[in-house]
């Protein structure tokens, strides 16, 4: 079963899944989402791990922050909820800005963290720091309702081909709680740059990426910066791993955590 808890700091909560027993995976989402993406791995994890899924501050139905938060907060608030939780050691799986926090998780407690896995590292060059920030379309909120429409197409675009209008109704609906939020959210992603924890880390990293992913590219940047020993497994979808193919996306974890050979 799975269980919903609100972990409290400060003036706020963070919103997490939790299912399973065993070796713990931290599951970090991409922006501008929540941990619901990862809802449909739950079932082909939960008898061999126990699974811990948050909502990054301000976005799913955790709190919104007082104030923009960097990843660097971020992944101190999430060590101080698994501390509550009771959790010592475990395995990240991130997701594009989640790999980013998995990133800066294994940066401020090394020891704590066993191993990464990896889906679109977002390790941005200046110009396309510059060329992002430009083109993050504004959240407004319109008299007349077309914001509306105009966040389905924004995520018709993002998820093409969707595999269904679920998928892309659940976006909008994540988009319309993060609200203003999001936007600090992805200038985070953009500003913070993971290749300083990837060149110092030392732990065992897997590249979990869809062809189609638009930063399936940055995978070869992450092999030059780092000195550990890199699995990678490049999936034929668009992308959204966790929520096209959950089955394989699971199966292909626990081939890592296992020690089978999944480069290919």
């Amino acid at each position: 079963m799975v269980k919903r808890h609100f972990f409290q700091y400060g003036n706020g909560n963070i919103h997490y899944h939790h299912t399973g027993d065993g070796k713990v995976i931290l599951l970090l989402h991409e922006m501008p989402l929540s941990s619901e993406v990862f809802l449909p791995m739950f079932p082909f994890l939960k008898d061999d791990f126990c699974i811990i899924a948050p909502d990054y501050p301000g976005f799913g139905e955790s709190s919104q922050p007082e104030n923009p938060l960097t990843f660097k907060e971020v992944a101190s608030l999430f060590f101080d909820m698994l501390d509550n939780f009771g959790v010592d050691s475990f395995v990240i799986y991130g997701v594009h800005g989640g790999a980013s926090l998995g990133i800066e998780m294994a940066v401020q407690q090394p020891d704590r963290v066993e191993s990464l896995i990896l889906s679109g590292v977002p390790l941005f060059t200046e110009e396309e720091r510059k060329l992002f920030h430009q083109k993050l379309p504004k959240f407004l909120i319109k008299e007349d309702g077309s914001h509306l429409q105009e966040w389905w197409k924004y995520f018709e675009e993002k998820f093409k081909p969707a595999i269904s209008k679920e998928m892309i109704h659940k976006g909008v609906q994540q988009i319309i709680k993060a609200g203003k939020n999001y936007e600090w959210g992805y200038r985070e992603a953009f500003n913070y740059d993971p290749g300083n924890g990837l060149s110092i880390i030392q732990l065992p990293i897997l590249l979990l990426t869809a062809n189609g992913d638009v930063l399936v590219d940055k995978n070869k940047d992450v092999l030059k910066l780092t000195n550990q020993v890199v699995h990678e497994w490049i999936v034929d979808v668009p992308g959204q791993l966790s929520q096209r193919i959950p089955e394989k996306t699971s199966a292909l974890i626990k081939k890592f955590l296992n020690g089978v050979e999944v480069d290919g």
